[in-house]
């Protein structure tokens, strides 16, 4: 009986490992989807700002790339880890 409420808890671990990564990978990825969201709203603006909206949506663009590069280097430790869990 002990080692079946040991087995119990250390899935509980698990899960609760398991919400916290999915919803961290899921709030990265909404923020690259408002990040790219915002870097399309700043390239639809008046012609006389253009110079200045467009080193903003160069940084925005970039900023977006390394938040995708970053969230796709979780996820793929995420899913290699995942195999060894059960």
């Amino acid at each position: 009986m002990e080692s079946f409420l040991e087995v119990l808890e250390f899935l509980s671990v698990i899960q609760r490992y398991l919400i916290r990564k999915i919803s961290a990978i899921t709030a990265e990825i909404l923020g690259i989807i408002f990040s790219i969201k915002n870097v399309v709203k700043l390239t639809d603006v008046d012609i006389e700002s253009k110079s200045k909206i467009d080193t903003n949506s160069i940084i925005n663009t970039e900023y977006v790339r390394v938040r995708v590069v970053t969230t796709l280097v979780s996820i793929e430790k995420f899913l290699y880890v995942m195999p060894f869990v059960f």
